[in-house]
């Protein structure tokens, strides 16, 4: 299986260089997921491969659902890809788990 403990591992592998604070934030997974967010909001050269990463994680077999959540909580938020330009980049599974959160939410907030 696919967990927190590789997902924290390739995260750093992937884009620590560019963002020191994944390191610093090791094995913390919804803490990691709200970092690679904000770097996609800064504008950070590598948002497109973060979109794809994530994308590709949510393309595993063996991915645990805890990695699934963490996207749909601490990454983006729907309402943002517009603001951020991301509408016409944004990965198919990935847009679609987001747009289902999104729903969630506002389901939750009409009851």
């Amino acid at each position: 299986m696919y967990g927190e403990n590789d997902f924290s591992r390739d995260v750093v592998e992937k884009f620590g260089s560019d963002i020191a604070e994944l390191g610093e934030e090791s094995g913390m997974l919804h803490t990691q997921m709200g970092i690679l967010a904000d770097a996609i909001r800064c504008n950070i050269p590598c948002k497109n491969e973060i979109l794809n990463f994530i994308e590709s994680l949510l393309s595993k077999n063996d991915v645990i659902l805890e990695i699934e959540n963490a996207v749909a909580i601490s990454f983006l938020e729907l309402n943002e890809l517009s603001d951020l330009k991301l509408q016409q980049n944004m990965p198919i599974k990935l847009h679609r788990l987001l747009k289902e959160q999104h729903f969630r939410w506002l389901n939750i907030q009409n009851t």
